[in-house]
């Protein structure tokens, strides 16, 4: 199972690049296939730059900086994903309940489309 979800993935993510030669950085498909079979959580901190603003976000100010808000709003953006989102929901944290539910309503008001809190975590 794993060479066949593997493949799977990597098709996926050389569609959504739009780039037959893509390949997983180091670390990304042992996250996933983690994250898959043994059902664990993730929390992938990249070289993007973005990582240290997410520590940040998560461990010490309990809320994600603007950048953050305004690079994923440029990703959507740039993906261009069709048909267009309508709306956004999170997962909320048991621990940190206003996190992810702070920073998805202002990427809903930076894309200009609602947030509406439809799921919540009940156990971890």
């Amino acid at each position: 199972m794993t060479s066949q979800l593997h493949d799977k993935a990597l098709r996926y993510l050389r569609n959504a690049l739009n780039n037959p030669n893509a390949n997983f950085r180091d670390g990304q498909w042992e996250a996933i296939s983690d994250l898959v079979q043994n059902r664990s959580r993730l929390l992938v901190v990249q070289r993007t730059g973005w990582g240290q603003l997410v520590k940040q976000g998560k461990y010490e100010t309990n809320h994600f900086d603007d950048q953050l808000v305004e690079a994923m709003a440029e990703m959507i953006q740039r993906w261009n994903p069709e048909p267009k989102p309508t709306w956004i929901t999170c997962i909320p944290s048991l621990n940190r309940p206003h996190l992810v539910p702070n920073f998805a309503q202002k990427l809903a008001n930076r894309l200009q489309i609602p947030f509406i809190p439809v799921v919540s975590k009940i156990k971890n």
